[in-house]
């Protein structure tokens, strides 16, 4: 009996309980079938005094009178739909605390405005998040809109954008992960000010610019955007300070085709492309920005007229700043150091100033790279003071200077050259530059008419001064010491003058190969008052010269000759002095002929003051030697 009072319960409670799902089934089934909107209530759709929203609604909202203020208080206006709030010819409104989201084509949409103000509002999963667009006077109002700490996220176009707009303020909004085009987007505008935005990971550009004027954008961040962090197209007057752009898709700052611009303590790190790519720029200044650890070059400069680079930094890139073309354009206290192929690669520069800058430690990655400075066409440029250490190869490379000056720079410890010049025409002063532990100290190539004045060239484990096929060239001062090799090396060169120069404890202290000119032309070349001390082998080696003239040089204490010559005809010996030297005070060997030697001076050499070999025949004259050979 128990058992059957029990089974009639248990089947009660089933009974019961089928009852009530019956009855709550419709109920669930008719909530999850019906779309959001339809459960939400509709938004109010011309809005004409202050509103505070006390829930969510769905639909358009549209400011429909001058000086109204729309607080959602963090309410949803919910899509779809073409504008989720819209606000049009208006003065003095203000929206804000709007969460806008549900698909609208264009999440706040905003036309002909003056004088409003909106933020703090959250814009997303919509077509476009802001639309700003002919922003123009309004009876007569002055033109400052203002959005602030908006937030227009993941978005299927775009999160900002301002079009055919004047005075618009955009400040600390954020612009992030929109699936389309870019972060923030402003065409054909005047007087933007955007100021502390953020444009991260959107589909394109995290700022994109075109064709706008007056612009100023400062401490805004545009990271990891799959192409540039900032692009500025067709634009001028614009003023970016402060900005960052890292880890981008392609270049952190692009500009193209645009008319005074000022970049100021930006930085663009670790993007794949260029840290600053610039395109075609007329009048560019670039203070204190920093361009380290990009997949290309820190800062790449296709054509810039006029401007100037102060203070700009590229680290750890391929090519520090690689420029094409460069017109009336100063770079000063500029440093590009262990970069992988380049400090300075400049291929063509119209007159300017290279100022204090640096290029240390750049290695070489490829063949033929690895160079601190690296300049093939130089028209009416001077170098003043700038470093180039410890590179993989030359410190300075110069190719096709015409004009100009290389005064007080630095070249250490290069695994080239210290300074190498190729085709150089009318460069008139190499002054008070320094060059040492490098293979050669100054490697000169093809040099037409200048003055090196005051170098030192020490301890280069190959030639202190390399000079050949030079015309016309003046040597004054300089001082080669302690380098493997040769002190002066000058070769097949003609109308060369060497005064005053000291060459102490090298192998050579100055050798002089094919140094010539007619005999009816003027001189192949002076050699007056240099010393040529302690090397190893010759103070003065001369050989295959013709038509030159040795004066007052001192050679002391060399090891083997202080004078020697060789294959060399009509050249004047005149007031030298040699002293203690271990082999030949003065040594002519049997190819030398028709030679003034006269009034020179030799004492306590090891085997003769002047010897000339069997077959030599030259005019000796007042001559102070107290042991010779052969004269």
């Amino acid at each position: 009996m128990s058992k059957l009072l029990y089974a009639a319960s248990t089947l009660n409670k089933y009974l019961k309980m089928v009852i009530l799902l019956s009855l709550l089934l419709p109920l669930a089934m008719l909530l999850f079938l019906t779309p959001v909107n339809a459960i939400v209530p509709p938004c109010p759709t011309h809005v004409t005094a202050n509103l505070t929203l006390t829930g969510n609604c769905a639909g358009t909202i549209y400011i429909a009178a001058n000086g109204v203020t729309l607080d959602c208080a963090n309410h949803q206006v919910l899509g779809p739909g073409k504008y989720g709030v819209e606000v049009t010819e208006r003065l003095h409104v203000t929206v804000k605390r709007c969460n806008i989201t549900g698909g609208f084509t264009y999440g706040l949409y905003v036309a002909g405005t003056n004088s409003s103000t909106f933020q703090n509002n959250t814009i997303s999963q919509n077509t476009s998040g802001v639309w700003v667009q002919l922003n123009q006077t309004y009876t007569g109002a002055s033109m400052s809109d203002t959005f602030s700490t908006n937030i227009a996220n993941s978005n299927t176009n775009t999160g900002f954008y301002i079009e055919d707009a004047y005075g618009v303020t955009l400040t600390s909004n954020t612009a992030n992960s929109n699936s389309g085009e870019e972060g923030f987007g402003i065409e054909g505008s005047y007087g933007v000010t955007l100021t502390s935005n953020t444009a991260n990971s959107n589909k394109q550009e995290g700022f994109y610019i075109e064709e706008s004027s007056l612009l100023t954008l400062t401490s805004n961040t545009a990271n990891s955007n799959k192409q540039e962090g900032f692009y500025i197209d067709e634009s001028s007057l614009l003023t970016l300070t402060s900005n960052t752009a890292n880890s981008n898709g392609e270049e952190g700052f692009y500009i193209d085709y645009s008319n005074t611009v000022i970049l100021t303590g930006n930085t663009a790190n670790t993007n794949t492309g260029d840290g600053f790519d610039i395109d075609t720029l007329y009048g560019g200044t670039l203070t204190g920005n920093t361009a380290n650890t990009n997949s290309y070059d820190g800062f790449d400069i296709n054509t810039l007229y006029g401007g100037t680079l102060t203070g700009n930094t590229a680290k750890s890139n391929e090519y520090g700043f690689d420029v094409d073309d460069l017109y009336s354009v100063t770079l000063t206290s500029n440093t590009a150091n262990t970069n992988t192929e380049y400090g300075f690669y400049i291929e063509y520069w119209y007159t300017g100033t290279l100022k204090s800058n640096t290029a240390n430690s750049n290695t070489a990655s490829k063949s033929g790279t690895g160079y601190g400075f690296y300049f093939e066409y130089l028209y009416g440029v001077t170098v003043t003071g700038n470093t180039a250490n410890s590179n993989a190869n030359s410190g300075f490379y110069i190719e096709d200077w015409d004009g100009g000056a290389l005064t007080s720079n630095t070249a250490n410890s290069n695994t080239a050259e210290g300074f190498e010049i190729e085709d150089a025409y009318g460069v008139t002063l190499i002054t008070g530059n320094t060059a040492k532990s490098n293979e050669y100290g100054f490697y000169i190539e093809d040099w037409d008419g200048g003055t090196l004045t005051g170098n030192t060239a020490n301890s280069n484990t190959e030639y202190g001064f390399y000079i050949e096929d030079a015309y016309g060239v003046t040597l004054t001062s300089n001082t080669a010491n302690t380098n493997s090799e040769y002190g002066f090396y000058i070769d097949n060169s003609d109308g060369v003058t060497l005064t005053s120069n000291t060459a102490k404890s090298n192998e050579y202290g100055f050798f002089i190969d094919n140094l010539y000119s007619d005999r009816d032309e003027p001189p192949g070349g002076t050699l007056a008052s240099n010393t040529a001390n302690s090397n190893t082998v010759d103070g003065f080696y001369v050989d295959d010269a013709e038509g030159v003239t040795l004066t007052r040089n001192t050679a002391n204490s060399n090891t083997r000759n202080g004078f020697e010559l060789s294959d060399s005809q009509y050249n004047v010996l005149s007031g030298n002095s040699a002293k203690s030297n271990g082999h030949d005070g003065f040594f002519f060997d049997s190819s030398t002929d028709e030679n003034w030697v006269v009034s020179n001076s030799a004492s306590g050499n090891v085997n003769y003051d002047a010897e000339q070999a069997t077959g030599a025949s030259n005019f000796f004259a007042t001559n102070s030697f107290t042991h010779t050979s052969g004269i």
